[in-house]
């Protein structure tokens, strides 16, 4: 399904813009950040307007601008700057319901709601006021969602592809800046989370990755190719400046895996093998590179103890035990392992582990409706006979993986790669378990 284009000579259109210009106007004297994201969306919207892929485009813009915001204008705070997006996603699906429908994937999107009422079910114990904090984690979940809903075609899928790859590209030049700047510091120099920043870094190179391993014919193949490479490989340097062990780890299991799909698929993807060992090889020997193999050798690294995270599962799970039969399966509510966290581990909040995340908070109905989610997306990604799929199962296996070390579902990204993940496989293969919501008469 395609966005019919607006028409600009229409009064309709007028009185709309109209009424948005007064909106925003509003909106300044109670919050700048919120009009400013307002006219970013409403020229979005102006210049995607006779675009078969409005939606999608607006998607890959939001992601930009998210991740820009958060490495490169860390610490500057914006309260209401990205709700302007929220808002032009839901009416987008509002209006999408009443003209053709929403297809949707009916096994993903069954687990999803499942997962979403253990989440409902965790504020029953929930007593502390609901603050920014409670909304934000909140709305991360549904945001994946809204994104999915998105996608509309299987041509949509690449203007969120490409809008991925550039973002990570951007905060990869970022931090090959900032290392610069600071002389080749500390894990790049930059002031945002590490981690944080390497995992965006991940989310385009295993699109590019996947890109390469397409061995269709493609328009322009030979400058589309190397200009992939160039951007794996700028991605690959920044992500080794930033000497994120679990990011590597992850990074490096998840390409095996898209790599041998590819291989699977076509004996030509073996190319592509050589293609990133080399580009990684190269992140290595350049001026601060040598730190990502310093902090899996050095002692002072805590790896024994896989980053001090050992010692906050152990207490996690010693209150789990500690717990009933009924906080087991169903959680024992919103935000509630942290201060089991914080009781030993002063100023520490995060368990540094979905699964086990989900498993104190939500309960193990909850962790097995995720996991089966995950676990489903797998499947899907290995039965898409295209580099579509293989992005799918690298993206989703990068996500997986990621959780085993760090609070991953608490952040915005990892639902919105997954809700792109979800839209790959509701589109890129033909078939399958799908049904199309719609409101109302659609004759």
């Amino acid at each position: 399904m395609t966005t019919r284009a607006w028409d600009l000579t229409s009064g309709r259109f007028w009185w709309l813009a109209g009424a948005t210009g007064m909106a925003l106007g509003l909106a300044v004297s109670a919050a700048v950040d919120l009009a400013i994201g307002g006219v970013v969306v409403l020229v979005a919207l102006l210049a995607f307007a006779r675009s078969s892929h409005q939606t999608e485009r607006l998607a890959g813009l939001y992601w930009i601008a998210f991740t820009v915001y958060s490495v490169v204008f860390f610490g500057i705070t914006i309260r209401f700057g990205f709700y302007p997006f929220y808002a032009a996603f839901l009416i987008s699906v509002l209006v999408a319901l009443t003209r053709g429908g929403l297809r949707v994937d009916t096994v993903s999107g069954l687990l999803y709601l499942g997962f979403m009422t253990t989440v409902a079910w965790s504020f029953v114990t929930f007593a502390d006021p609901v603050g920014s904090d409670v909304i934000q984690r909140v709305l991360a979940y549904v945001v994946g969602a809204m994104v999915f809903l998105q996608v509309r075609s299987r041509e949509g899928l690449v203007p969120v592809a490409t809008a991925v790859i550039l973002a990570s590209v951007a905060v990869a030049g970022f931090v090959i800046y900032s290392s610069i700047e600071s002389g080749f510091g500390y894990r790049g120099g930059v002031a945002a989370n590490p981690n944080t920043v390497s995992r965006i870094i991940g989310y385009g190179a295993l699109v590019a990755f996947g890109s390469l391993l397409e061995w269709r014919p493609v328009p322009r193949a030979a400058s589309h190719k190397l200009a992939l490479v160039l951007a794996l490989g700028i991605m690959a340097y920044g992500a080794t400046l930033l000497a994120s062990r679990g990011m590597a780890i992850g990074l490096a299991l998840s390409m095996s895996v898209m790599w041998v799909r590819g291989v699977t698929l076509d004996w030509r993807s073996v190319r592509v093998l050589a293609i990133a060992v080399a580009l990684a090889s190269l992140a290595l020997a350049l001026p601060g590179g040598q730190g990502l193999i310093q902090r899996f050798t050095a002692s002072d690294e805590n790896l024994e103890s896989a980053g001090s995270r050992i010692p906050l599962w152990e207490v996690t799970l010693e209150s789990l035990a500690a717990g009933n039969v009924a906080q087991l399966v169903f959680g024992h509510g919103f935000d509630s392992s942290k201060p089991v966290v914080e009781r030993f581990f002063l100023g520490q909040t995060s368990v540094h582990n979905s699964y086990l995340h989900f498993l104190y908070e939500f309960g193990v109905i909850s962790l097995a409706l995720h996991v089966a989610l995950l676990a489903y997306l797998v499947g899907r990604a290995w039965f898409v006979p295209n580099h579509h799929g293989i992005v799918m199962l690298g993206l989703t296996c990068f996500l997986a993986i990621e959780s085993l070390s760090g609070d991953v579902t608490s952040t915005f990204d990892y639902w919105v790669l997954l809700g792109y993940a979800a839209a790959i496989g509701l589109w890129a293969r033909p078939g399958g378990s799908s049904a199309v919501l719609h409101t109302g008469d659609r004759t």
